[in-house]
Order: C-alpha cells, then sequence, then structure tokens
C-alpha cells in the first residue's frame, strides 16, 4: 500500500486492472469488450479530474482490487488494496484502514462518472452532522458511501450486493450504528441502456459538470443507438 498521507477526508474509487482482472463484463456482452474498455478508461480519468477539482482537504486514493505490484496506471494517486474477499469484505478493509487515517471516508466506484463535486462536498456536508450518507443507484445499489465511524466487517459481509435489495440491506445494517441520509439517485453504467441514458443526459457547465464529463456525455452520445 501507498503511503498515506493525512488529510480531513479520503474519496477511495474502486477500480479493476484492465489486462490482470475482466472489465465491465455485462457492458462488454451487449457493447463489445473495445467499447466497453474505453468507456472505463474514460470514467477513471473522469473521476480523476473530478476528486481532484475537490481542493485542499481531500485526499483520493484508487483502491486496487489486484495484489502487488501496482499497475503504473493507478501511480497518479496514492493507492490502497482492497484485500481478499468478496465485496463486502473488501468494502470493509478499504473503509477501516483510510478511517485510521481521516477524519472521515467516501468510497466511490468509477460507474458513475457523471458525479459532480456538488453532491461529493453534500456528502461531507452531511458526514460532518454525523451521519452516514448513501448515493443510491437506479438499480438498487449505490454509487457513494461516506461515513466517519468505525464498522464491524459484518455490517459489510451480510449485505448481498449487486441486487435490487443491496442499497437497503446495507441501510438496514447500518441503523443501529447511526443515521443515515441519502443523496440523488444516479445511474451505474453497467448495461447498454446505462450507457444510452449518460449519453442522453444534458451536458452543460451549468449542470455542474467538468470539462471532462461534458467530453464524456458527449463522446457516449456519439456512439449511442438509435
Amino acid at each position: 500500500m501507498s503511503h498515506l498521507t493525512h488529510a480531513d477526508f479520503a474519496a477511495a474509487v474502486f477500480v479493476k486492472t484492465p489486462g490482470r482482472s475482466p472489465i465491465k463484463t455485462r457492458l462488454a456482452r451487449e457493447l463489445g469488450t473495445p467499447l466497453a474498455l474505453d468507456f472505463y478508461n474514460r470514467a477513471c480519468e473522469v473521476m480523476r479530474e473530478v476528486l481532484e477539482s475537490m481542493g485542499p482537504g481531500w485526499k483520493p486514493y484508487w483502491a486496487v482490487a489486484e495484489a502487488e505490484p501496482i499497475d503504473h496506471r493507478w501511480h497518479s494517486w496514492s493507492t490502497v488494496l482492497q484485500g481478499e474477499g468478496e465485496l463486502g469484505q473488501r468494502l470493509h478493509h478499504v473503509y477501516a484502514t483510510l478511517l485510521k487515517h481521516h477524519r472521515a471516508v467516501v468510497l466511490l466506484g468509477a460507474d458513475a462518472p457523471q458525479i459532480t463535486s456538488h453532491l461529493l462536498r453534500e456528502a461531507i456536508a452531511r458526514v460532518r452532522r454525523g451521519t452516514f450518507v448513501l448515493g443510491p443507484a437506479r438499480d438498487g445499489g449505490f454509487y457513494l458511501f461516506a461515513g466517519a465511524t468505525p464498522l464491524p466487517a459484518s455490517v459489510w459481509t451480510q449485505v448481498q450486493y449487486s441486487q435490487a435489495t443491496t442499497r437497503e440491506e446495507l441501510a438496514a445494517q447500518l441503523r443501529p450504528w447511526g443515521t443515515i441520509e441519502t443523496l440523488d439517485e444516479l445511474r451505474d453504467v453497467d448495461e447498454a441502456l446505462d450507457f444510452q441514458a449518460l449519453a442522453d443526459l444534458e451536458a452543460s457547465e451549468d449542470s455542474g459538470y467538468l470539462s471532462c464529463q461534458i467530453d464524456m456525455i458527449s463522446w457516449c452520445h456519439s456512439l449511442r443507438k438509435p
């Protein structure tokens, strides 16, 4: 794991390394592997620019799925290994590890590159009030988790992931440990319909998007099937 540097808030983006792990498998089945990989690479770059726009007090990390050595593509930030086991175990490991060094931790995927800095700041504002924060995904999962309170591994491991009930199951596990607030719903890009929905977003700075996000939405639109 790369050296941990203190900052108030850690934001960890969960990623896999192309060539070492399967990438966007459902999207690849429907749109082809080259396009799915291109989307993933662009989404990771967008996430990098969004988090780097957050300013002082934020420390971004790549939460890397594969064991060391860390691929050079993740050298732009400090890295934390996801560790072994199922997704719940890996979420717990990253959250617990970073919470030892930061006041609050935000966990993200690279599946919703339309997330705005406004949503990230809103998540931290709510965490400051002592709540957990979930960013609800349209498929029943979540695109963001934020918290400042240590949690036992069981909170994460007793949830069934990649299900329509995932977010509600996680919320049920969290309730004994504190209140929960939710952000605006976003749509993870896992399938062709999600890709087309991203392409249909209004790509403008008035919507709070950075230029890199506008470019990505425009790219998706250029590939949109009629």
